[in-house]
């Protein structure tokens, strides 16, 4: 959700109250004439301002009650479809991550970004990434700038430069893909944590409009056979589009 607006009507808000005090300080100080239709009128305006101030702080208290329940289905949703791929695949369900991603807007030129709505694993590791993730930067942003599923087997990029600092000139040497978009400080917080990642899209209940990402991980720490490739097979591509499905239900804002 786009919180300008809300920013700019509080700011409007406080710009009146001001006014208000302002005009009353000048009448205590003598500096205005004290006519009764602009007591009458400066007691009314601050009640206006308490009373709209009071229903704002309703709809905001309801909207957080609202978000709550909707990230708390949310979570159920993802931890069945990765139940579910445990239980298909064999994996340890200790190994999977999911997360959920929701487009955003910021600043006056409403810049698009994904934003992590929802993180959910049973294991501590691997922590969060601190990604800004836009159109086209990893599995994540690929996905999204594409409009189609997508799955990497990062276990080679990993083996290969997960333990290794790269400076700025050897980071740009090397091809695109094994950059995936990221900056060189990106690359190395994230491109050692995980064997493989899936992204499929989550849309709207209309289906007219991609609303976020859903992502499902695989950790290098991971102990499976097919660790790498396990995510991008058919059935788990259907059980991680059904969940973006539900998820798409779910999140969108009424």
């Amino acid at each position: 959700m786009n919180e300008l607006g809300p920013m700019i009507w509080r700011i409007f808000l406080a710009i009146l109250a001001f006014g208000v005090i302002a005009q009353q300080a000048l009448v205590t100080w003598g500096s205005l004439d004290p006519s009764p239709s602009f007591q009458g009128w400066a007691l009314f305006i601050g009640g206006l301002l308490v009373l709209i101030e009071s229903i704002a702080a309703l709809f905001t208290s309801a909207n957080a009650a609202a978000e709550q329940v909707r990230l708390k289905s949310a979570e159920k949703v993802v931890l069945a479809s990765l139940k579910t791929i445990s239980d298909s695949t064999g994996i340890d369900l200790l190994c999977l991550g999911g997360s959920v991603f929701l487009a955003k807007k910021t600043g006056l030129r409403q810049r698009e970004f994904l934003h992590r709505e929802l993180r959910y694993r049973l294991s501590d590791v691997p922590q969060p990434s601190d990604v800004e993730w836009v159109k086209g930067k990893g599995v994540v942003g690929s996905a999204w700038k594409d409009k189609h599923t997508v799955h990497k087997d990062l276990s080679a990029i990993a083996d290969r430069y997960g333990a290794s600092e790269l400076n700025e000139a050897s980071f740009l040497r090397l091809r695109a893909d094994t950059r995936g978009g990221f900056t060189r400080e990106e690359f190395h917080s994230i491109i050692g944590k995980y064997a493989e990642v899936l992204a499929v899209l989550i849309w709207n209940s209309a289906q007219t409009s991609v609303i976020g990402v859903y992502a499902i991980d695989v950790p290098m720490t991971a102990v499976h056979e097919k660790s790498g490739t396990l995510l991008n097979e058919h059935p788990i591509h259907e059980i991680a589009s059904s969940c973006a499905s539900l998820l798409g239900d779910v999140l969108q804002k009424k």
